[in-house]
């Protein structure tokens, strides 16, 4: 599934590059889009911050019992 959703990334990535390059309005859309996304997730660590810590702290105290 991981293998998976990176090369269709990759592939979308690679994609809006080389259309980017022909089409400037392409390559704006894409940036303005990529911009959005980051900010929205941004937004959303501010937002839900305690509870993804938290989260955090359990998977690594389940990470620490681990061997090997």
């Amino acid at each position: 599934m991981y293998l998976g959703t990176g090369f269709l990334v990759t592939c979308i990535a690679a994609n809006l590059v080389r259309f980017g390059m022909r089409d400037h309005r392409i390559a704006a859309a894409s940036l303005f889009i990529l911009g959005l996304i980051v900010i929205g997730s941004m937004v959303m660590l501010s937002a839900h911050r305690a509870t993804l810590l938290q989260r955090y702290s359990r998977v690594r105290e389940l990470l620490a019992t681990w061997e090997g």
